[in-house]
């Protein structure tokens, strides 16, 4: 996984520099290295240096779920999979798409402010027609092109009036049907983020490829 920072460092923040992983006995034991071990370690240790605590959330900032240190910019999670599209729907043996990702999405970048996008996601990556990798690259391009135009997914706000005091969802509010993580938004999301049929092997099986977060500043379209 590789995670790019775009525009807008927050004012007065430091990442903190990496420091080595303190070793305990059971980590001496082997352990396979393999593309997809490696993207969650990747992602794992960028998380845990740039998400801190008095940063991206805590007392000292706003409340999360919409409000926090973060607000104002915005992710773009872009996916590569093995499997086949159909693997990832409401009655696939993964589960909705959206559910599997829900725990970034939600509980990272929308937790912390930021406005999440739909992802973009390629399925069927082992395998890679030419015309294919070019529709797959052009579509691309275009996300990475309107970040700041799409329409983000429409989580509901904390603060929004939508929670009572112990953060559960007010009687009445969803829409009747809703159920599990469907009720977190305030209507259903599109699925501008997927691009089922256009099989893309670039990056390794089953990889978050990229993890994009802009600053959307005022008055940009």
């Amino acid at each position: 996984m590789q995670c790019l920072e775009a525009q807008g460092e927050q004012p007065g923040h430091r990442v903190p520099q990496a420091r080595a992983p303190r070793r305990a006995h059971h980590d001496l034991a082997a352990v396979p290295d393999t593309p997809e071990l490696r993207a969650v370690s990747g992602v794992k240790g960028w998380i845990d240096r740039v998400f801190t605590s008095g940063f991206a959330y805590g007392p000292a900032v706003p409340p999360p779920y919409g409000e926090s240190s973060l607000t104002g910019r915005r992710a773009l999670v872009s996916v590569t999979v093995g499997a086949r599209d159909s693997a990832f729907s409401d009655r696939g043996i993964h589960g909705s798409f959206e559910d599997v990702l829900h725990p970034m999405r939600h509980g990272l970048f929308w937790f912390t402010g930021m406005n999440p996008l739909e992802p973009f996601a390629v399925y069927s990556s082992n395998e890679l027609p030419d015309d294919r990798f070019v529709r797959a690259r052009t579509e691309y391009a275009r996300r990475l092109d309107t970040l700041f135009l799409a329409t983000p997914v429409p989580f509901r706000s904390l603060t929004g009036g939508d929670y009572d005091h112990d953060m559960r969802l007010l009687p009445g509010v969803e829409t009747p049907g809703t159920r599990g993580l469907d009720s977190t938004c305030t209507s259903a999301t599109g699925s501008e983020g997927h691009l089922a049929q256009l099989p893309l092997s670039l990056f390794e099986r089953v990889q978050i490829s990229a993890v994009r977060w802009c600053r959307h500043d005022e008055g940009a379209p």
